[in-house]
């Protein structure tokens, strides 16, 4: 049994697997270590593999110890199945890695984009022979909205969830709208192009993040699929393909 971990900003999500197959998946804060520990006490895993956007590699290291044999935190230089094209491998998110592998083992052999629409929006690209090319980063919905309150002397902070018209009718509905209808844009300007320069049905696009439920996905039928667990799925196969064997890897 592996324990998987993506630590975001508000939540730390856990989850059991054997092999590709989940087993259980909890979340709690993203600082309640004693939590997790607790957690790996009653289901002493063999392995587990971490994504960090932020601190907690050495809280994880300390939270497992005495309890998990081995424990691999991910990092934009951690062996993967994706032969890797980004120029810095080194400051590349671990999140946006393992959405890239999740990604690819959901589909292998297509051509794939991934948006994940959390704290920040990444837009990452993976070619159908397993090359991750690199992507790009915007700011999230939140972040929006907590920048227009931060940089400027008199717009409030509006609260993601509430009324979004099409026009808004108070300020807090202005930003709102505003801060959603660019994100929806945004991913949609990317989905528009990607799949325009896809011929054939080899194409697929993948959404994942708190916020990808508000982009709207029904253009495309069912080549753009919402994925929650993106990351934790690409998790899974980044710690199984590290126990492989070194002559035994395929790297598509």
């Amino acid at each position: 049994m592996n324990l998987i971990l993506d630590i975001g900003n508000t939540f730390m999500k856990a989850a059991l697997y054997d092999g590709r197959q989940r087993v259980d998946g909890r979340k709690w804060g993203g600082e309640d270590f004693g939590q997790l520990r607790r957690y790996a006490l009653e289901a002493r895993p063999e392995a587990c593999a971490f994504a960090t956007v932020g601190k907690g590699a050495e809280d994880v290291h300390r939270a497992l110890e005495g309890i998990v044999e081995s424990t691999l935190a991910v990092t934009g230089l951690t062996p993967t199945p994706l032969s890797i094209a980004y120029e810095t491998p080194a400051t590349l998110g671990a999140d946006r890695l393992a959405a890239a592998v999740g990604a690819a083992a959901l589909r292998p052999g297509s051509e794939l984009l991934i948006i994940d629409a959390g704290s920040c929006m990444t837009i990452d690209r993976v070619t159908a022979d397993g090359r991750y090319l690199g992507g790009n980063i915007s700011p999230g919905l939140e972040m929006r909205l907590k920048a227009m309150h931060t940089l400027t002397a008199r717009l409030p902070l509006a609260d993601m969830d509430g009324a979004v018209p099409q026009w808004g009718r108070n300020t807090a509905e202005a930003l709102r709208s505003g801060a959603l209808t660019g994100i929806r844009g945004e991913a949609d300007s990317y989905l528009r192009r990607f799949f325009a320069e896809q011929a054939g049905d080899n194409a697929f696009a993948f959404l994942t993040g708190g916020d990808a439920c508000r982009l709207d996905t029904q253009p495309y039928g069912g080549r753009a699929i919402i994925e929650p667990r993106l990351v934790e799925i690409g998790l899974a196969e980044i710690l199984m393909f590290s126990a492989t064997p070194f002559l035994e890897r395929s790297f598509g």
